[in-house]
């Protein structure tokens, strides 16, 4: 579900949504909904972690929300995950795993194919 266009944050998005993701990108922005499970993949052009929040409260109606947030970047062709609160850069096919749940992983996965990185 798309939150907002005119700098696109999705919520759970499909593969659909996640084609459209993947054309062009500098960084995504991902944050998980600890108590919901939910996910949420935003460009980097025009999205903070805040802004990313904000939108889905207004969404979801809820006045208290715990995010778990990443940014994915790239660099010479390959995906890194660089996790806001333990700094420094990861590959993300490597790492993913370690912060993130099974279909969490498949589907950051299949963003990073979409965009011709490794």
């Amino acid at each position: 579900m798309k939150l907002r266009n005119d700098y696109p944050i999705y919520l759970n998005p499909g593969f659909a949504e996640l084609e459209e993701l993947s054309e062009y990108w500098d960084t995504i922005r991902i944050c998980v909904v600890e108590e919901e499970g939910d996910i949420l993949l935003a460009s980097g052009y025009g999205n903070t972690h805040s802004t990313i929040g904000h939108f889905y409260k207004q969404q979801s109606k809820k006045r208290r929300l715990f995010l778990d947030c990443f940014i994915l970047y790239k660099r010479d062709g390959t995906a890194y995950l660089n996790t806001t609160d333990r700094r420094g850069g990861r590959f993300a096919d490597r790492r993913f795993s370690k912060y993130l749940s099974k279909d969490h992983v498949l589907l950051i996965k299949d963003l990073i194919q979409l965009s011709g990185l490794e």
